[in-house]
């Protein structure tokens, strides 16, 4: 299982106009093995596409309308990009289009700037898109898991026949018409989009190479990445804070059976001596540790966890450290009212700015570095102290 692979992801089937573009929008979810449509919206404004649609899952675009042009030509596989443009437009730049080859003989291109442009707004506005196709010939993917041979999009009329597509028609205007596919009934609106967003899970996303696409795709890679470190840092937290808890409760229970044994047994004085001694050593070290009465410890340790930025991992949280390595026969000492963190950043802004507001808590005494390096990944790594 892959686990920076997403369980929901968006298809969307952007209408290009010129002026303001309309969104078709199909949300899929993985659930186990089987895949479901959990949600559609079809002419969407932009602004509407941003209520609607949540910037945590993935977007996967079918682009239609002005800039886009879809042609029959004859063409060999493995054709490089600029031949294939050049069948389309003898005399165009490559530089000005992106070139997409599909179903056959067909090649369609979009204007650089026209993707480019709605790549931008798209990624502004806080969404990841990780794949894209010109046109409704996404479709082709997926033909085997259409009931017929035609289909109905929101803008053509599509003829398969075993798995490739025969032809395509402009359409004037919209049917109304629902499909199955897969066990989903689908509008004709949301076909081109549901298809989109069905490739995602066959991993089968890329259409037609694009540097700014392929860095949007390895940012939410790292986002994904960033956020399941996260988790298991703070599932790593938690068992943590559970033994301290256990810890804490065992010595609080030790520390009663001790009082009792102290008061029941005082017909056997050397024995009463004896759990006094004992009694006196663990109320000790309740005491050197902070422990005794009400404790702070969990209240400091969840207001490191609350500031924590996204930018920077934990990878350890110790409080009281031991002083000295530990050895048999002699009593441990322990660092009492510090707490030592450890871990990672992406940025040494991120550092200084939570360095500095965990510097402004009332418990916090002083903080000292002791230590920060750079990695060769650009990943800082920290150690620092807290007095409280």
């Amino acid at each position: 299982m892959d686990l920076l692979k997403a369980k929901k992801v968006a298809g969307v089937e952007v209408l290009l106009s010129g002026s303001e573009e309309i969104f078709n929008v199909s949300i899929l979810e993985k659930k186990k093995t089987k895949i479901h449509l959990i949600e559609s919206y079809d002419g969407l404004t932009l602004e509407q596409f941003k209520e609607k649609v949540d910037k945590n899952i993935p977007l996967l675009l079918s682009m239609e309308g002005k800039g886009v042009l879809h042609k029959n030509v004859n063409y060999t596989e493995g054709d490089s990009s600029e031949v294939l443009l050049r069948k389309v437009f003898p005399s165009s730049n490559i530089d000005e289009f992106y070139v997409q080859a599909l179903s056959g003989s067909m090649v369609s291109v979009i204007r650089r700037d026209a993707f480019d442009g709605l790549l931008s707004q798209i990624s502004t506005a806080g969404f990841f898109v990780v794949g894209a196709a010109i046109g409704p010939f996404v479709l082709e993917r997926i033909s085997m898991l259409l009931e017929n041979n035609e289909v109905n999009t929101s803008s053509y009329i599509l003829k398969f026949q075993e798995g490739k597509m025969l032809s395509f028609v402009k359409k004037e205007s919209s049917l109304g018409l629902k499909i199955n596919i897969g066990g989903e009934q689908v509008a004709e609106k949301n076909i081109v989009s549901f298809a989109s967003a069905l490739t995602y899970f066959v991993n089968d996303t890329s259409f037609f190479q694009s540097d700014i696409l392929e860095l949007v795709k390895e940012d939410f890679r790292q986002k994904k990445k960033f956020n399941v470190r996260g988790a298991a840092i703070l599932a790593g937290l938690f068992i943590v804070f559970f033994a301290n808890y256990l810890v804490f409760d065992s010595l609080q229970s030790s520390n009663g059976k001790l009082r009792t044994q102290a008061g029941t047994q005082s017909e056997s004085y050397k024995q009463s001596e004896v759990l006094k001694t004992e009694l006196e050593e663990k109320t000790n070290l309740q005491k050197k540790l902070g422990l005794s009465g009400t404790s702070r410890i969990s209240y400091y340790a969840d207001c490191i966890a609350a500031s924590l930025p996204e930018e920077i991992q934990l990878t350890k949280l110790l409080v009281n450290p031991v002083e000295k390595k530990v050895k048999e026969e002699k009593e441990i000492e322990y660092d009492v009212n510090q707490i030592v963190v450890a871990g990672k950043c992406r940025k040494v802004i991120y550092y200084n700015e939570w360095k500095k507001k965990l510097s402004k808590m009332s418990w916090v005494k002083t903080i000292s570095v002791e230590n920060y390096t750079d990695t060769d990944d650009k990943i800082g790594e920290f150690i620092l102290r807290i007095s409280f």
